[in-house]
């Protein structure tokens, strides 16, 4: 998230989020799925047809939180090769009246079995 994770309310930010495949195989069907109560209207998507080993999907969002307190910011990547989803993120975001400092750190990744959330850099 541009600034960090710490933002101002009724401000807009860009948050990016990426799914590398690491696995040996391509996938069919890849979704990459942004949301966050609060911070984004619904769900927002990425596709692709087929995504190949080391290739991968983004998606950058736009969030704007209306109100104060800790939102949470969710990544989710799925495929049709499996019925469920694979890797799933969660980035807390604290929205404040005004900011005091700027991060240093905008990410929280977790990695996972045959891939891993990324920033854009």
């Amino acid at each position: 998230i541009e600034g960090g994770g710490s933002i101002q309310m009724k401000k807009e930010y860009k948050a990016h989020v990426s799914f590398t495949n690491t696995c040996r195989n391509s996938v069919n069907g890849a979704v990459l799925t942004v949301e966050g109560s609060g911070l984004l209207q619904g769900k927002q998507e990425a596709r692709m047809a087929i995504l190949k080993q080391d290739e991968k999907i983004e998606k950058t969002v736009t969030i704007m939180a209306a109100g104060p307190g800790t939102k949470l910011l969710k990544a989710t990547f799925s495929h049709s090769n499996s019925p469920k989803a694979i890797s799933r993120t969660f980035h807390k975001v604290t929205v404040a009246l005004w900011l005091s400092f700027r991060s240093s750190s905008p990410f929280l990744l977790l990695a996972v079995e045959c891939g891993a959330l990324q920033p854009i850099t």
